[in-house]
């Protein structure tokens, strides 16, 4: 993957904002985000289809990360173009997004057993040079906790969805997370949606 602004879609301020209105309502019409042609491919494991996915409890908040790596998860130390594993030929438990995602799960665990009733989660993360990473996978709160047991995510196989050759930074990738945070909150009191990388103002965000 390349991390040129040129290469996949740029979502642009218009464009975030369009994808937020559409997720934070868990009422939308089932139209409004149909795959279509566009719907990138791949071997889902526990399903291949947001339609089938379990939808949380009524009064449940769902937060949905999209979480496009770039080097902000590949190259940490030094910050010299180069991913960092690609550098050492080892695997690399650094990164922005390993450590948020770890933050997470912190924060869940904090959590009482009456407030984790109260809580869902599903991520779609991917877009860096590292092997873990590659194309996009999603995952639900369970199967995060069941990657972080080696404190390297991305090799556990606990995914909802994957696809290796994806592209994070392409319309059709993101529909189709979309589509699936749409399934997921039906009867969710509040849905709240996360796009997560650099930030480019008007250049747009997110480039794989």
């Amino acid at each position: 993957m390349t991390h040129a602004p040129s290469a996949g879609f740029r979502f642009t301020q218009k464009c975030i904002c369009v994808a937020l209105t559409l997720c934070v309502s868990a009422c939308l019409p089932a139209g409004l985000l149909t795959p279509g042609s566009g719907r990138p491919g791949g071997q889902g494991n526990r399903f291949d289809s947001g339609a089938t996915a379990t939808a949380p409890a009524n009064g449940r908040t769902l937060l949905a990360i999209y979480m496009v790596g770039s080097d902000l998860e590949d190259d940490v130390a030094p910050r010299d173009g180069t991913a960092d594993e690609t550098a050492s030929g080892a695997r690399s438990t650094a990164g922005a997004g390993s450590n948020d995602l770890r933050e997470l799960l912190k924060g869940f665990e904090s959590l009482s057993p009456d407030e984790r009733q109260n809580v869902d989660l599903v991520v779609a993360f991917g877009g860096p040079r590292k092997a873990g990473w590659q194309g996009v996978k999603v995952v639900d709160l369970a199967g995060l906790r069941q990657d972080a047991t080696d404190n390297y995510f991305g090799n556990d196989g606990a995914y909802l969805y994957e696809d290796a050759t994806a592209d994070m930074a392409q319309q059709a990738t993101f529909q189709d997370f979309l589509r699936r945070v749409r399934v997921r909150g039906q009867g969710a009191g509040k849905v709240i949606f996360d796009v997560w990388d650099h930030g480019g103002s008007y250049d747009g965000v997110g480039f794989d």
